[in-house]
């Protein structure tokens, strides 16, 4: 029992530890060391780390698409190009292993797939495990699949993720390289048809080629000339030098070894820049037992490796904004408290001045702690809240002055507004947030002065747009690109310029939130951003806007207020799990003569609505624990009471199934943190 009680003991501690640790390391100490708060950050964490760990094994190789396995070796995850490759759907391969899914086309008592399934029942890692696969059309394709084992903490079996990659093309030109040897004039006919290049080269210092196709000049920008005839040029000098070293032990050890190798390395393209080129090679031929030559193929994947980055950085982005928007949403509570009763603690210090000039100091704190957390929950949001078909070109002008007022006299501000420039569907308080922070970006970056160009055009993202821009879906776009000749940006920090709080700025000039407020509003608004920079020679952010399906004209919506009475005598059912929330808003809604009836979630809520017949408006927080949030319990409270008023109350919505465009009729929303006044108004509008 002793022992028992011990280890509760230390688990106690060790959970104490970590949460103290979790604390320090995100820099809220006591202040946000609620009980509520930490097993929902805890979880957010580990879904963060699982979802990096799952990354991590994805990207280890570039892939058509990836694969998971459960303990059962049972495929449970499948996704990527695999419908479009294979033929059949993920759910026809869910739940099924290998066998069942390749014994049409496979002897599964072969050798080679008795010791594939050897590896797999005894856990062990595989790479480039190749399966001829007819698809139900007939089409005959050849498969490479590679697999990582996963375990738990404790070392248990968790099973296999991988990546499926279509090798037909390969396949199909390895059967070509082995036919040529026999045929050379086959050879030379097929090989210069394929995807890349195929070559045969002798074995020295330099990898001289005695045979390179045509395709090499596609993926080098040298002819193959260069290579074979006149020799003005090795293969191996294009190599960038950074994988020049790796590049050559990889071949010497496969030599040595006598196996194929398999290399990604860059290049040095003629017209400048590099390229990643994907190798497979083997030896050919032998003298006096010593290999002698080299033959293979080489892929240009510089659109893979580009693509695979902009989903890896997509991938961290994405997950900072879950963390960082559940973080604010807890802040926005604790801000709402703080605020609200400020409001009260104002009339009861009513003509004391040094307490009211207290008050103010507080609030105003607590007011720019309101507007950090709403520009996290701006970078964190994937929905916009009022978006309009809009002409970007109309809303820079009407800025003109503000972005005057916010650069120097020394900067010099030149405006290139396209003259037909498209519509797009936007938020325009978010667009001109947006907008200003590159602006102030700018600026810091050209403290001696400098030229700004803001520059709007319509673009059509088609297949050759796509060649330099792989991230960008197809489609027709309006293109906002702010330039500066400022100090530019280091090619090492191009990933983390939009990630919350970093900045490049000194201590105490920045908060690091404008350039994640403008990542969050342009993918809330389905399009891309883009960063093109080099030290001292200025910096270029490009915006990609869809294009609106509409036409009418975009029109600017108001934000004048109603002033309508304060009081009433209604009675109001609030809802809130945030229990100082609840009285708060309890005691400043009864003061104005409401009724106030509370629940602590949307069971007990439901509950009073069946028996509160009286009830005229419901009050709720969306985000709430119980299994019943606030969208789901506005939804069965206008089942039972079709005239009921609703109002939900949000800092942070983005992970509630039904999303505002979703919400019933005669639905209206408040964000967190509100004043007193605020919701004493919004109250007043509704009932009335």
């Amino acid at each position: 029992m002793t022992r028992k009680n011990d280890k509760k003991s230390g688990m106690q501690s060790g959970h104490a530890d970590r949460n103290r640790q979790i604390r320090e390391v995100l820099g809220l100490g006591e202040f946000s060391a609620r009980k509520s708060y930490y097993p929902e950050l805890q979880k957010k964490i580990e879904e963060l780390r699982e979802s990096e760990a799952r990354f991590r094994d994805f990207a280890d190789s570039a892939a058509d698409w990836f694969w998971e396995m459960g303990p059962d070796l049972r495929f449970s995850y499948i996704t990527g190009r695999n419908v479009e490759i294979m033929g059949v759907k993920p759910e026809s391969i869910i739940g099924r292993n290998r066998q069942q899914i390749y014994h049409k086309d496979h002897d599964l008592e072969s050798p080679i797939w008795l010791q594939h399934l050897q590896t797999l029942e005894a856990h062990q890692p595989f790479t480039e495990f190749e399966i001829h696969w007819t698809r139900p059309d007939g089409q005959e394709r050849y498969i490479s699949i590679s697999g990582k084992p996963r375990f738990d903490a404790e070392g248990g079996f968790l099973g296999y993720r991988g990546v499926g990659r279509d090798i037909s093309d390969r396949y199909r030109t390895e059967q070509a390289l082995r036919l040529a040897r026999k045929n050379d004039a086959m050879f030379r006919n097929l090989v210069e048809n394929i995807s890349g290049a195929a070559y045969r080269c002798v074995l020295d210092n330099h990898r001289t080629m005695k045979y390179i196709s045509q395709g090499v000049q596609e993926i080098t920008g040298y002819p193959p000339e260069d290579f074979t005839g006149n020799r003005t040029r090795s293969f191996a000098s294009i190599i960038h030098p950074d994988d020049a070293v790796r590049v050559d032990r990889e071949i010497r050890s496969a030599i040595s070894a006598n196996r194929p190798y398999v290399l990604e390395y860059r290049t040095l393209h003629a017209g400048g820049g590099v390229r990643w080129i994907w190798e497979r090679g083997r030896i050919c031929d032998h003298e006096q037992d010593q290999p002698c030559c080299l033959e293979g193929v080489l892929t240009d994947i510089t659109d893979h490796k580009q693509t695979e980055q902009a989903l890896r950085r997509a991938q961290k982005m994405d997950a900072i904004g879950q963390l960082t928007g559940g973080i604010a949403h807890d802040f926005n509570n604790i801000l709402g408290i703080i605020l609200g009763n400020l409001d009260l603690l104002e009339h009861y210090v009513a003509g004391e001045k040094r307490s009211l000039r207290r008050v103010e100091i507080i609030r105003k704190s607590a007011q720019r702690a309101a507007d950090l957390t709403r520009k996290l929950l701006g970078f964190s949001r994937q929905q916009s809240g009022e978006t309009i078909v809009t002409n970007i070109n109309q809303l820079m002008l009407g800025m003109q002055s503000l972005i005057a007022r916010s650069v120097t006299p020394q900067v010099e501000v030149e405006c290139l507004f396209a003259q037909d420039l498209w519509l797009t569907r936007i938020d325009p308080g978010d667009f001109e947030d947006a907008l200003l922070n590159l602006v102030i970006n700018a600026h810091d970056a050209m403290p001696d002065g400098g030229h700004l160009i803001l520059r709007t055009r319509n673009c059509l993202a088609d297949s050759e747009f796509r060649l330099q821009h792989p991230e960008i879906a197809p489609g027709e776009y309006i293109q906002l690109s702010v330039r500066d000749n400022g100090r530019g940006i280091p090619p090492e920090q191009h990933e983390r310029i939009f990630e919350p709080f970093f900045t490049t700025k000194a201590l105490g000039k920045g908060t690091g939130l404008g350039l994640a407020m403008v990542f969050g509003f342009v993918k809330r608004s389905a399009g891309y951003i883009k960063v093109v920079s080099e030290p001292d020679r200025g910096t270029t952010f490009q915006i990609f806007l869809p294009r609106a399906a509409e036409t009418e004209d975009a029109q600017t919506p108001t934000g004048a207020g109603i002033d309508v009475p304060e009081r009433g005598d209604e009675t109001i059912l609030l809802v809130d799990d945030e229990r100082d929330l609840l009285e708060l808003a309890h005691e400043s809604l009864q003061s104005l003569g409401y009724r106030v009836i509370i629940a602590n979630d949307g069971h007990q809520a439901l509950q009073l609505l069946a028996a509160e017949p009286a009830i005229d408006l419901l009050c709720s927080d969306v985000v709430m624990p119980g299994g019943i949030n606030g969208y789901q319990l506005a939804e069965r409270a206008m089942a039972m009471r079709p005239n009921l008023k609703l109002l939900l109350v949000s800092g942070y919505n983005e992970n509630i199934d039904m999303q505002r465009n979703h919400v019933l009729p005669g639905t209206h929303l408040l964000s967190k943190p509100y004043t007193r006044l605020e919701l004493a108004r919004r109250v007043r509008k509704l009932l009335d």
